[in-house]
């Protein structure tokens, strides 16, 4: 507390003035340092009643002055596109940008805009300079950069090309909103880069450039009718005033309500704010001054740090000095640092540095968790060490894992920071709200449906999940799978209390009510309001403000206030009245004019720990300090702010360059911890693509710069810790798990026979596959139970086919129980070809049982062939044309008895030293012929590779080589071999069969149809072989029940080719 630089100030100025502090006016950088400096004045007074000093930022002080009132930047770009507009046409020529289109480049005109007022260029000069420029340059492309060449070739772009892009949103909205073809895509990229390169960049720079000064002009005129000014307009109308006497006299006059005017901890100076000071400092005017400026400690001061770019240089070969501290001299001596041209001493500088590498982004909030834990714990307990906390955030994406990492130990937060509106919570949601009304079909009751993908994204984001209760969501959604429905009424999503009668006449797919118990959920307002129909242009504003306002109710800290601004957003575009066309258009604008946007959060500084950006750092001091991304290119930022105003004219004519931007980051950094007692820079280690983990040059500064060894001592405190988290492959990294007691207890729970002769669980063809594919994801997703999620399939995949085929053939042959051991002759099965209308009616049937498997019943247990989409009939007929070609096949090897289909048998099975467990599987179908039995499996999928060769197999290599381990840790690969051979050594645990040699396992492959493929068997499985494979069978369950042996992962390949790019567990992996 002593030595913080705000409370020094505040002690030194009440101990000077006392209860005459109030006539004085405190002018600081920004709105949290005066509130500190309130704090700290307050603890000086020690309870004294007083009245309080005026205490103002800068900018306040100017707008004060000025008289005027600032315009808000929606405004603003609107107030400059309409000038824009009436400029080309005074000039002849047809607009071609929107506001939409225009707002990004408006943005860059504002911001050139102001920097030019601040600095006090003649505007006209600046923009018919570049002549000029061109004779002092040897190369005409010197004066500009390789961005800004880049930038005018997007503008004009955008600038000539606006109508063709109208063109091509026609024909996609014409085309129902389909996506593009790659093809397509590239033809038009390609076309696009072709226009870019035809521009003249000389040329075109020089229209921009000729346009911007009329348009300069127009804008601030535009802008004095309505008595509005933008922040840099009113700096320079400020400075330019006191050019004249009724300026001054305005200034005095406002001045001589204080005794003392003190300026504290201010930095970089524009001219209009350096014009103000030295009026104000100037000799004989009646006006007492100071300038109180935070330059202390020899890293901070230090000359070659850019850090001290402003406070002092020396120019000539005179070396005379110039700067903050020369023209503006503090004349108070502040102890117990004294002034920055006489300071009482040199040994101020930062405590104990931690550099800390993160091989993550958001890893790196992680690890403030545990810092904060540490300085919770090792703080008195009636005063925290957490309330001299701050964490500055030079990446402002990393503010919310940030609050989502916050430990329990912290009850107070407070966020002061800029926040880019178009990463809030409250922009996803605005987006996807957008996509749920783009997204849509008109439906048979003359509304329109959503497309599921956008309902349910809507349904899990943040915003729904706090506000609507948690059981009707989750009642939709089940719903929304359960039926599987592509497009959803809305009038469906109000109407949960209607249940289908089971004669009632099947509606359309789409027009189905969603069914649900919460009556109260259906009369909820915001949910009505989301789910309503598409509003029309006129209303669209009115219904989103609606829909924020009742969202905004729920909210609470930062996304209250990101919902809060977003709104204020939305009102001030219903405000302005511009043309909308329609629903995309307005969300264009919306996006556009939120990308320029920020949430200036402020919070309540005097509780709790800090989260701020590095901007917001002026002026104070905390016990502790953490930077996280303290990455090259990140802090300092390598973003340089875009403009029109080429890089060698803005030295030229003095505005802020790139360097002026890493002076000030340098200033801010080196200011913010040169007197903090514990430090961590934190920086993301990560090599990917570009980016190579560097940190940031302060850090190399600080490690090899200002710690060379003097005396034999180190100048400064500093420890390097690396943390690494396991994200590698195997073949680094151990990713087997082990077999702990509590492994085991599932593992018997499930599947060894209890006491009473019952099974939790078992093992089957496919379990087994998963266990020999890799032991990890059977441990995954059979012992942990952790299931694939559902989801709708807008096609019919693999397992409707199969489900689909299967139940057609099944019912072909077995109506019913009394065609069970039924002979087929050639007769009977073309009989069944022929019949079209029973095939049909079955295929229909199993549309209606594969839905019924997501949770859904049909009334008669059907679906008409109307309600079938238009992929839906494609694959209906090629079920009937697979279903055909398999009966033609069966008429060739009749005649045959059907003996059985969709036949489930079980065997238990004994392990010695393990217990019983159940093997089960279910058979398609079960034919015989003279005296051989076919086991027969139907597969939609290719069997290649999947089944074993029976060309030059040898009897006793059989085994051996379909358990054969693979290098990557895998074995069985041919599974469809290992599923025949299952199914056959059950089948021959069965009762009452005593032949194993006539039995034939075979597949009938529907998709080797068109290669006279389609049947295929394994031939000379011998009892021995049998006897073999159930004992590798039982050696592989043994290795299961073996808590010495863990499960073990297969080598993490997700590449193009990798065994695990398509397993739903890689995720999961990953992470372990």
């Amino acid at each position: 507390m002593e030595n913080k630089f705000l409370y020094c100030v505040a002690r030194h100025f009440y101990q000077k003035h006392e209860s005459e502090i109030n006539k004085l006016c405190f002018v600081f950088p920004n709105r949290r340092s005066s509130i500190f400096f309130r704090k700290y004045l307050t603890q000086c007074m020690e309870g004294e009643a007083l009245f309080a000093p005026k205490m103002i930022t800068i900018n306040d002080l100017f707008l004060e002055l000025s008289g005027g009132q600032l315009v808000d930047k929606i405004e603003a770009l609107y107030i400059l596109y309409q000038e824009y507009a009436e400029l080309f046409k005074d000039q002849g020529e047809k607009v071609q940008n929107t506001f939409d289109e225009f707002v990004y480049w408006g943005d860059v005109f504002l911001n050139d805009f102001d920097d030019i007022d601040k600095y006090l260029v003649d505007a006209e000069k600046l923009f018919s300079n570049i002549g000029d420029l061109r004779k002092l340059t040897a190369d005409e492309n010197e004066y500009l950069s390789e961005e800004q060449k880049r930038a005018i070739k997007e503008f004009y772009t955008s600038w000539t090309h606006s109508k063709k892009r109208d063109i091509v949103s026609k024909k996609k909205e014409d085309n129902g909103d389909k996506e593009e073809s790659m093809e397509d895509a590239e033809n038009d990229e390609q076309k696009e880069n072709e226009e870019r390169d035809k521009i003249d960049i000389k040329g075109e720079f020089s229209t921009i450039w000729d346009n911007l000064y009329k348009l300069y002009t127009r804008f601030r005129e535009a802008l004095k009718e309505k008595n509005l000014m933008y922040e840099g307009m009113m700096y320079r109308e400020v400075a330019e005033a006191l050019e004249s006497e009724s300026g001054q006299h305005i200034l005095e006059k406002e001045c001589a309500k204080y005794k003392q005017i003190l300026f504290v901890g201010l930095n970089a100076l524009n001219e209009c704010e350096k014009r103000l000071f030295r009026y104000l400092n100037k000799p004989g005017n009646g006006i007492e001054v100071d300038f109180i400026w935070d330059y202390y400690g020899d890293i901070l001061t230090d000359e070659a740090n850019k850090s001290s770019q402003f406070m002092r240089r020396y120019r000539g070969e005179e070396k005379t000095p110039y700067g903050n501290v020369v023209e503006f001299s503090q004349k108070a001596i502040i102890k117990p640092y004294g002034t920055p041209l006489e300071p009482l001493r040199y040994d101020i500088g930062p405590g104990k540095i931690n550099i800390v590498s993160v091989p993550s982004a958001v890893g790196q909030t992680r690890y403030v968790t545990e810092i904060l834990e540490k300085i919770y714990s090792d703080s008195n307990e009636s005063r925290p060490d957490l309330e001299e906390t701050a964490i500055v955030l030079p990446d402002e994406s990393l503010l919310h894992p940030m609050l989502n990492s916050i430990p329990k130990c912290v009850d107070k937060v407070n966020v002061t920071m800029g926040y880019p509106l178009i990463n809030s919570h409250t922009a996803t949601f605005v987006s996807q709200m957008e996509e749920l009304h783009k997204k849509t079909r008109p439906n048979k009751s003359g509304g329109v449906s959503f497309h599921h993908k956008s309902v349910m994204a809507l349904l899990s984001h943040p915003f729904l999940t706090a506000v609507l209760p948690e059981e009707g969501l989750k009642s939709i959604k089940d719903e929304i799978i359960g039926r599987n429905l592509v497009y959803i009424n809305p009038d469906a999503l109000e109407s949960y209390k209607q249940q289908f009668e089971g004669n009632q006449q099947q509606p359309d797919i789409d027009e189905q009510p969603i069914e649900t118990g919460e009556q109260q959920f259906i009369e909820n307002e915001l949910f009505k309001a989301i789910f309503s129909t598409t509003p029309d242009t006129k209303n669209i504003g009115n219904w989103l403000e609606n829909i924020l306002l009742l969202i905004q109710k729920h909210l609470t800290g930062i996304d209250r206030e990101a919902a809060y601004h977003y709104l204020r957003t939305v009102k001030r575009i219903s405000d302005l009245n511009l043309p909308i066309d329609d629903i995309k258009t307005y969300f264009r604008i919306l996006k556009q004019i939120v990308s320029v946007l920020s949430v200036p959060y402020k919070g309540e500084p005097l509780q709790g720990i800090q989260i701020m950006g590095p901007l917001e750092t002026r002026a104070l001091d905390f016990k502790n300090v953490i930077i996280l991304s303290c990455n090259e290119g990140i802090f300092p930022s390598s973003n340089v702010s875009n403009s029109f105003i080429p890089y060698n004219i803005r030295l030229g004519f003095g505005l802020p360059t790139y360097e002026y931007q890493d002076s000030i980051s340098a200033y801010h950094f080196y200011r913010s911890i040169c007197r903090a007692e514990k430090i961590w820079l934190i920086y993301d280690s990560r090599t990917e693509g570009t980016k190579v983990g560097e940190p940031s040059r302060y850090i190399h500064q600080l490690k090899y710069g200002y710690n060379i060894p003097q005396d034999g001592k180190r100048r400064l405190d500093i420890t390097q810790l690396a943390l690494s988290y396991n994200m590698k492959g195997r073949e680094e990294n151990n990713l087997d798990i082990e077999k702990s007691p509590a492994v085991m207890a599932k593992l018997r729970e499930k599947y060894l026979q209890k006491s009473d002769g019952q099974f939790a669980g078992s093992f089957s063809a496919s379990t087994l596959n998963d266990y020999f594919k890799c032991q990890r994801l059977f441990y995954l997703k059979h012992v942990e139970g952790i299931g694939e999620e559902d989801e709708v399939v807008e096609e019919v995949d693999g397992a409707q086919f199969g489900t689909i085929y299967h139940y057609v053939m099944e019912k072909l042959y077995l109506p019913d129980e009394s065609h069970i051991d039924e002979f087929r002759d050639k007769n009977k099965i073309e009989a069944l070809r022929k019949d079209k209308a029973k095939i049909k009616r079955l295929i229909l049937e199993g549309f209606a049982k594969a839905r019924e498997k997501r949770g859904y019943s049909y009334a008669n247990n059907t679906v008409s062939y109307d309600d079938l989409s238009g992929q839906e009939r494609i694959v209906f007929e090629l079920i009937a044309d697979f279903v055909d070609k398999t009966l033609e096949i069966d008429e060739e090897y009749a005649p045959f008895t059907f003996k059985a289909a969709e036949m489930k048998i079980n065997y238990l099975m004994d392990v010695d030293n393990i217990g019983t467990v159940k093997i089960k599987g279910s058979i398609d179908r079960v034919d015989e012929k003279s005296v051989t039995i076919r086991i027969i499996d139907y597969k939609t999928g290719s069997v290649d590779g999947k089944m074993r060769d029976e060309k030059g197999a040898k009897p006793n290599d059989t085994i051996p080589k379909l358990f054969k381990e693979e290098k990557n840790g895998s074995c069985v690969k041919n599974s469809v071999s290992f599923q025949l051979l299952l199914y056959k050594m059950m089948y021959l645990h069965q009762p009452n069969i005593e032949n194993s040699d006539n039995i034939l396992p075979a597949v009938i492959a529907l998709r080797h149809f068109h290669e006279n493929k389609g049947v295929r068997s394994q031939e000379g499985l011998t009892k021995e072989i049998m006897d073999e494979f159930e004992e590798k069978v039982k050696e592989k369950i043994k290795e299961i029940f073996d808590e010495k042996v863990p499960f073990k992962a297969v080598t993490f390949d997700d590449g193009e080719y990798g065994a695990c790019r398509y397993c739903n567990y890689q995720n999961i992996c990953k992470i372990l």
